[in-house]
């Protein structure tokens, strides 16, 4: 399967943008500005074995009761397409936190998203594993000072559509 394939197949017709704007973040990290996408299509060129993933663990450093004195613990992250569930059959896309880089405590240093697809591929001998997230902004700078959670929205380009990107899964929280 190529990544053009696979995006008309998960109806992400911009898969392979995407994943050109990942490859050139990966590769140029100091980079802030968005990179021109034709200029930068070439990076996708040697892109090999791609395989897609309906779940991973994420596994970390937790010091709590449930997860015992050692603090390690694992989390499952789900992308199923299609989970049936009493009689029908609906997606199930887990929400996580990516960490933005941010000194920030807390939520204030996270960002939100939804895995639509975990998958990696392998170029110039480099593996990436990726997810497809959809973005959430969070609405107020603080907590609901009535429940004190956080309120988010998805983040949507004018026309409605959802902002999509590739993230690498290095960056779960």
């Amino acid at each position: 399967m190529t990544l053009q394939g696979l995006g008309e197949h998960i109806d992400q017709q911009n898969l392979e943008d995407l994943v050109c704007e990942f490859l050139f973040y990966q590769t140029n990290p100091q980079e802030t500005a968005l990179p021109p996408i034709p200029s930068i299509r070439w990076m996708i060129a040697g892109v090999t074995r791609l395989s897609v993933f309906h779940s991973t663990y994420a596994v970390f450093c937790a010091p709590s009761n449930p997860s015992g004195i050692g603090g390690m613990y694992r989390e499952m992250i789900r992308c199923i397409p299609r989970l049936k569930s009493g009689g029908t059959a609906n997606p199930r896309r887990d929400c996580v936190f990516l960490d933005n880089g941010l000194e920030e405590p807390g939520v204030k240093g996270l960002e939100i998203a939804r895995v639509h697809l975990l998958f990696s591929f392998e170029t110039e001998e480099q593996v990436y594993p990726c997810a497809l997230v959809h973005n959430f902004h969070k609405t107020c700078s603080d907590p609901d000072p009535d429940n004190g959670m956080w309120i988010v929205e998805p983040e949507c380009a004018r026309d409605g559509s959802r902002l999509m990107s590739v993230v690498h899964v290095d960056s779960i929280v």
